[in-house]
């Protein structure tokens, strides 16, 4: 999706819902990003199953209006990596399973800490890359990190967060075609499959050290290499990947077959099941 970007202050605080007010933009931008500027709320959550804990960042109304728009109308027309289906308007996590069906063996990793890990220099860096002028890839950057990196909570950080990784994706993607491999990133989650054993081909080293390269780590305990024939099945982004077809997830399954769901939940059961019926339209 092409877009026009913003070359001076006044059109992107258009850009932002400010009316061109190139006061309260700036003001703003200074605020946003340091500890001390009062634009966010944070509180720690406690992940289930390890009991860690987390902290979201969650913009306080003025920043988020802001930070909407700024998404809305910019960032989420900015070309990203077909690779990348996490925060993509258009794609969910059920397409970005569906491309792994029928595949025998898949590599799954999890990026750790993955936004508070990508921090300013990389967002200032991938806006340049993008094609915008240092003054604007400035103020984007301070609008839209915090302490100095991405916000957990904020509207923009998917975006941001897929600009920051399109070279990676890129790399990797070019990487997974010549050898018949296919490739997805959903925010953190990646995931590499094929009909091959590429177990010890280069692919899975690949990976890991262009993980490493970018300066980021990988999840050793969310680290796994399976032959479907074998363990039947993946949870990919939340939905069971099998050589046959996507179907929700058992946790989802037992919840319908107990009785207690909602109609939002069969409607995103209704939604798997026309992406596993495409697929084999093709």
């Amino acid at each position: 999706m092409s877009v026009k970007l913003p070359t001076n202050h006044k059109h992107l605080a258009v850009i932002c819902g400010l009316k061109g007010d190139v006061n309260g933009l700036l003001t703003l931008s200074e605020l946003s990003y340091k500890a001390d500027g009062n634009q966010y709320r944070e509180w720690p959550l406690r992940q289930k199953g390890c009991g860690k804990v987390r902290y979201i960042q969650s913009p306080r109304p003025r920043l988020c209006y802001v930070q909407t728009r700024l998404y809305m109308e910019l960032l989420s027309r900015l070309e990203v990596a077909e690779a990348a289906f996490g925060g993509v308007i258009g794609h969910d996590n059920i397409q970005n399973a569906s491309i792994h069906t029928g595949n025998r063996f898949v590599f799954n990793t999890d990026i750790q800490n993955f936004y508070p890990t990508l921090n300013s220099s990389m967002v200032y860096r991938a806006l340049l890359n993008v094609g915008f002028i240092p003054r604007i890839a400035s103020i984007i950057t301070k609008l839209t990190t915090y302490k100095g990196s991405v916000p957990t909570g904020a509207p923009t950080s998917s975006a941001i967060a897929n600009i920051v990784m399109s070279e990676f994706d890129e790399i990797v993607s070019a990487h997974a075609s010549k050898r018949d491999l296919q490739y997805t990133r959903f925010v953190d989650d990646i995931v590499l499959s094929g009909q091959y054993d590429f177990r010890h081909s280069g692919s899975v080293a690949f990976i890991l050290e262009s993980i490493r390269s970018f300066g980021l780590k990988y999840h050793n305990r969310k680290t796994c290499f399976l032959d479907l024939e074998r363990n039947g099945s993946v949870l990919i982004t939340g939905i069971d990947v099998s050589l046959e077809c996507i179907q929700p997830s058992r946790a989802i399954r037992r919840l319908v077959k107990s009785g207690e769901y909602s109609t939002g939940l069969l409607g995103y059961i209704e939604r798997i099941k026309q992406v596993d019926d495409d697929l084999w339209k093709r």
